[in-house]
């Protein structure tokens, strides 16, 4: 059975880029610019949450199913965080952002796993 996993590997480039995003908002030292970042991170994030929730509904083995539920739990959890970081930046952003680019890890680790060669690739050509 072929599994068409677009919607995986298109995920996956968009956590990448959202992870890169809650890494330069971490590392910057100007609010506007790390916000910014944040913003970014998030508009990624929509972009990976609307993919899962169709991939969610396509016909693919359970294990792949399984795999994009806990990544799509994952990337719902860094959304909220990145968020609440943003609402609340003084306070809470270092906080918030540091687990989100945990979550996003670890959403970005269940998706290779299902789409191994396809993530590889992708990642070479994004280095």
């Amino acid at each position: 059975m072929h599994e068409d996993l677009r919607e995986v590997t298109v995920s996956l480039e968009h956590l990448r880029e959202a992870c890169g995003e809650i890494g330069r908002a971490m590392g910057q030292t100007e609010r506007s610019a790390a916000e910014a970042a944040a913003r970014r991170a998030v508009d990624h994030l929509n972009l990976v949450i609307r993919r899962l929730e169709h991939a969610q509904s396509l016909p693919l083995r359970d294990e792949v199913l399984e795999a994009i539920d806990h990544a799509y739990s994952s990337t719902r959890m860094a959304w909220q965080g990145t968020h609440n970081a943003l609402n609340n930046w003084e306070h809470q952003a270092a906080r918030r952002l540091d687990a989100a680019k945990t979550q996003l890890s670890d959403a970005i680790g269940e998706l290779e796993v299902v789409a191994p060669a396809r993530a590889e690739a992708a990642h070479r050509v994004a280095a």
